[in-house]
């Protein structure tokens, strides 16, 4: 029970049963008739069954660290544990708990909408462990159960018991961003020789040999082909294959001058889109082999104080960037444009292009000073609610 915070009341009913026993017990005093004495008997019993039922009331609530992702409009089943036991294994009760208004629960019984959540109650008299909620996603975001508390009765329902969950409900509801697709991405995924500025040029793989040639004194060491030095007397270097190195770094600024104050800063208009758009890029990345790398001027705790995806590519680097995307909340702190860029100006040098959201390319060369940025493909996302396009800028 060190997980509950418990509370007992006793309601109208137990202060009448309390009364009846003072009565039944001043009359039977006078009066001594063996019915009056059955009957102050057997409602001392029933108050003192609900005293103990409730006194000794436990709750056990299955709360391990999980992960449910979803797509808006889709529905999804999560599992609710929760055990009960007293001096009599079943028991009555009544489930609460509040839940962001980016999802809806379908099956609750009664719910109250406020501004920013919504309070669900449900009940679990049922005396089973295992309960379902019955989830609709409605737009990106995030959803966690917050105020959990679950109201006991006794059998014969004299009393009431309220037990209020302590620690951070470990299931997490993360409703993914739809992919809206982007025009002009072709512009970026179709690599010619030549044809495509690429500030890493070429790189070598290590584990691709094409060949061998005699040893230059500038050959680095781990280059020399050991079995072929041997097999003909004299040093030998690999030669190794080229390869191309391609990463997009993409820039997110989820703030903009509000209409009439150009002094103030709020929320982008636009950031649903730009969050869209950006899902869809890094869908078409990861097909094409392509790194990418995200930073969005949010405050988080890592190495960049910034919401951030670090490098990478594939399946598993797509799903990391959608939660990310997923988590990006209204009322998050945030950084402003100059000062964000003054963090991430020496991530961009590495980059094959910067992808801007949000913010200018006259921006970025305004508030970095590194020579090579400047020289960098600078693309810009913009973003409607009919598709987004990428303009070179």
């Amino acid at each position: 029970m060190r997980d509950w915070t418990k509370q007992t009341f006793k309601p109208e009913s137990a202060t009448v049963l309390l009364v009846i026993v003072v009565f039944l017990s001043i009359l039977n005093y006078f009066m001594l008739s063996l019915t009056l004495s059955i009957m102050l008997v057997s409602v001392i019993v029933v108050f003192t069954i609900a005293h103990l039922y409730h006194k000794y009331v436990t709750l056990d609530l299955v709360n391990k660290r999980k992960i449910i992702r979803v797509f808006p409009d889709e529905s999804v089943t999560v599992p609710f544990n929760i055990s009960g036991k007293s001096i009599v294994a079943l028991f009555y009760g009544k489930l609460s708990f509040r839940l962001s208004n980016t999802v809806r629960l379908t099956n609750a019984q009664f719910e109250i909408e406020r501004n920013e959540d919504t309070e669900y109650y449900l009940d679990v008299s049922s005396g089973r462990k295992d309960h379902h909620l019955h989830i609709q996603a409605k737009k990106r975001g995030r959803a966690v159960m917050r105020q959990i508390e679950i109201q006991v009765f006794d059998p014969l329902f004299i009393g009431n018991s309220s037990f209020l969950f302590k620690p951070f409900y470990g299931t997490e509801i993360l409703i993914l961003p739809k992919m809206t697709p982007v025009k002009g991405i072709e512009k970026l995924v179709t690599y010619q020789v030549g044809n495509q500025p690429n500030s890493h040029s070429y790189f070598q793989d290590p584990l691709l040999i094409s060949g061998i040639r005699g040893y230059q004194h500038t050959d680095s060491f781990q280059q020399i082909h050991w079995k072929a030095s041997a097999r003909t007397g004299e040093l030998q270097t690999k030669i190794l294959e080229k390869t191309t190195h391609l990463k997009w770094t993409i820039l997110l600024n989820v703030l903009e001058d509000q209409e009439y104050h150009s002094y103030s800063l709020s929320f982008s208009r636009n950031l649903e889109n730009h969050i869209s758009h950006i899902a869809y890029l890094l869908q078409i990345a990861e097909k094409q082999g392509i790194s990418v790398e995200l930073f969005v001027n949010i405050l988080a705790k890592n190495h960049f104080q910034l919401l951030h995806l670090e490098e990478g590519a594939g399946k598993e680097h797509v799903i990391r960037g959608l939660e990310l995307l997923a988590r990006i909340d209204y009322s998050s702190a945030t950084l402003k444009p100059e000062r964000f860029l003054k963090r991430v100006e020496s991530k961009l040098a590495g980059s094959f292009c910067v992808i801007l959201c949000g913010i200018t390319k006259q921006e970025v060369l305004k508030t970095t000073s590194d020579k090579r940025i400047h020289t960098l493909p600078y693309y810009e996302l913009q973003a409607s609610d009919e598709g987004g396009a990428l303009l070179r800028c």
